[in-house]
């Protein structure tokens, strides 16, 4: 039974529960500070840390990128080392009985056969043959393994290369420089070759092909080295043959005069692993002409001396272009001279300096008279 005037119990005593619930919302909003008021009708939030959202695929999209392109320069890499090195083999296949018949020595010191220098490059060495030293050839190979090389070749096709050079055996023909050239290679031959823009002069030969020219000094020199089997190759080969040199000149400019033994010089254009067999008759070519050049090359007396004064002139030109001139050796004797001045002057007391400036001085100011009495 209620008395009058007292509120039931339920509606006036809080449970347990729900006091601990006031009092630890008191203690949180005590530490927090007061509720923010948000939006337009002022309702209240609280400013407790809100959960990141889940990581999405699109926030990746620059991290896969980029793994997509490692990815890919990784394969372009390796698949074009890979072929390149097939190439290599399929060469030296086709080509290593050719060479190890000629030269009692094939593969450098350690026995290789074949030295990688590169994942485009390979060279090859052999000693040991009448007429020549040794002979080294360099595989250049298009740069498969690098994407942007590859990207420019789309522009400007590439070809896989091979360089041959002989060094040959000294005094045993004639010194001559002689040599030949596809049409696409004249300008940047004659223009960046010493042997060829200071010595020779370009022709046209009936006995080579249409797309060559050679570059000789006398045509005696060119009759000579271009006979039927020579003309014949390049002929047959027109399309892998670039360059054919014969020189005993530096290729770059010297800075003194200099000498150096003879040289044979060929570029050839690769074909393919399933057409490289048809190279091997370059490769002959290459072979013959160390047996014919010192057969051959002895020129009459007329061509000779001719040969042999333009020698002559252009290692006078080298000396006097390597001298210094007149001016700068007086220059240099001035500086010299002050040089021993200024170490005399430092050895000296005060007083001894005091008046060696007060000479000095007095030399200059008679000096400088002389020159307004000059000008007078």
């Amino acid at each position: 039974m209620c008395l009058v005037g007292a509120a039931p119990p339920d509606v006036f005593d809080e449970p347990e529960d729900t006091r601990a619930h006031t009092v630890l919302l008191q203690e949180t909003l005590a530490n927090d500070g007061p509720l923010r008021q948000d939006g337009p009708g002022g309702a209240a939030s609280s400013t407790l840390p809100v959960a990141p959202p889940p990581p999405r695929l699109e926030d990746f999209y620059i991290e896969l990128a980029l793994c997509g392109l490692l990815i890919c320069y990784v394969f372009i890499y390796q698949w074009g080392k890979y072929t390149n090195e097939q190439l290599a083999k399929t060469w030296i296949k086709h080509h290593l009985d050719l060479f190890a018949s000629h030269f009692a020595h094939v593969g450098n010191d350690k026995g290789h056969i074949l030295v990688k220098d590169g994942p485009a490059d390979f060279l090859f060495y052999a000693s040991g043959r009448v007429h020549c030293q040794y002979l080294r050839a360099r595989l250049q190979m298009v740069p498969r393994h690098d994407p942007i090389a590859l990207l420019v070749g789309l522009l400007r096709p590439q070809h896989d290369r091979i360089s041959i050079e002989v060094c040959m055996d000294e005094d045993e023909y004639d010194p001559m420089v002689f040599g030949v050239v596809t049409a696409s290679k004249v300008n940047s031959a004659y223009k960046y070759r010493y042997d060829l823009s200071n010595f020779t002069r370009q022709v046209r030969s009936p006995l080579l092909p249409d797309n060559c020219f050679a570059f000789t000094e006398h045509g005696d020199v060119t009759s000579t080295i271009i006979d039927e089997n020579v003309a014949r190759v390049l002929a047959a080969h027109k399309h892998h043959f670039e360059e054919m040199y014969i020189t005993d000149q530096p290729v770059k400019k010297p800075e003194a005069p200099t000498t150096m033994a003879s040289r044979l010089y060929f570029t050839f254009r690769m074909s393919s692993s399933m057409e490289m067999q048809s190279m091997v008759e370059l490769h002959e070519l290459v072979l013959y002409m160390i047996d014919h050049v010192p057969q051959v090359a002895h020129f009459r007396g007329q061509v000779k001396n001719k040969l042999l004064q333009a020698r002559e002139a252009a290692l006078e030109s080298l000396r006097k272009a390597s001298e210094p001139s007149t001016e700068e050796k007086l220059n240099k004797k001035r500086q010299e001279q002050r040089q021993q001045e200024m170490e005399r002057l430092e050895k000296m007391t005060p007083e001894q300096q005091r008046k060696w400036e007060e000479k000095e001085h007095r030399r200059q100011l008679k000096k400088r008279q002389n020159k307004m009495i000059k000008r007078r």
